[in-house]
């Protein structure tokens, strides 16, 4: 299961071969599988927030401090001391390269917007 993040229009839902539906709200960590993860991640809409995911800075810069502090939160990295979103990131993204350097169904999509 992968996770994934909203950042730009306000919901989205994928519904999935069997009818079920997996709905998105922007700036909510939400897991999928793997074929939605594929599908999410080639709408441009969304980040991957999986450990060890694809997210650049470029991707992250574009959420706000809310979303950076639930991003935070789930991936287990302490930002208390953060005042502003720039040292939010920074921790982000300095907490991921020190884990990396320690640790070496058919969908229809529904814009919601």
């Amino acid at each position: 299961m992968k996770k994934i993040m909203l950042k730009e229009c306000k919901s989205y839902t994928f519904r999935q071969a069997d009818g079920t539906a997996v709905p998105f709200i922007k700036g909510k960590i939400t897991e999928c599988s793997d074929h939605v993860y594929k599908q999410a991640m080639q709408t441009g809409k969304f980040i991957d927030v999986s450990e060890g995911g694809a997210e650049t800075s470029t991707n992250i810069e574009a959420l706000n401090k809310a979303q950076l502090q639930e991003l935070a939160e789930k991936s287990g990295i302490d930002i208390s001391l953060c005042k502003t979103k720039a040292e939010m990131i920074t921790a982000i993204e300095s907490s991921k390269t020190s884990e990396e350097n320690t640790d070496s169904n058919g969908a229809e999509a529904d814009f919601g917007e």
